[in-house]
């Protein structure tokens, strides 16, 4: 991830900030924080901020990283043209006024045992290890259709996000 990203041409820029792993209250690894993203006034409605986001985005999927932000509206721009701009790109609030984005990437579903009982569940790659998979489950493919229909999110990930850490 770089800290800055620029677009010259239209006097775009997004800043970021690598967060320390319990910053915010929140054990997460490799989390960046979006301080600023903006486009002059006269260049917006012409998808240069979302240009500008779309490379950001690319950058922390590729590199697996979270990326949390504060909505602050300025220059006209209202909270809810925000929330909703920010939401398109997969942002979302969870109760702390911060806004989150997962990385997006390749989950896994199979049915796992996790030392306790057999569960269905999605993991993302680095979290896999954790779970012993079961395929002799649902024909042998570790799929049942009713978690077909489930979210895709890796249940490890999910609680990294929404168990705060305390001190």
């Amino acid at each position: 991830m770089k800290t800055t990203y620029i677009d010259g041409e239209h006097l775009g820029i997004a800043d970021l900030v690598r967060l320390n792993k319990s910053d915010l209250g929140f054990d997460l690894e490799n989390t960046w924080l979006l301080t600023r993203i903006n486009v002059p006034a006269k260049h917006r409605g012409h998808g240069y901020a979302s240009n500008l986001l779309r490379r950001v985005l690319a950058d922390a999927d590729k590199e697996g990283a979270n990326l949390v932000l504060e909505i602050n509206p300025s220059d006209g721009l209202s909270k809810e043209e925000l929330e909703r701009w920010f939401y398109r790109y997969g942002f979302r609030q969870y109760g702390t006024g911060y806004w989150f984005r997962r990385p997006e990437i390749q989950l896994t579903m199979f049915h796992a045992y996790n030392g306790e009982h057999v569960t269905h569940v999605r993991l993302c790659e680095r979290h896999s290890s954790t779970y012993d998979v079961h395929l002799s489950l649902c024909e042998g493919v570790g799929i049942c259709q009713a978690y077909l229909m489930e979210e895709e999110i890796c249940v490890e990930c999910e609680r990294e996000v929404y168990q705060p850490t305390t001190c």
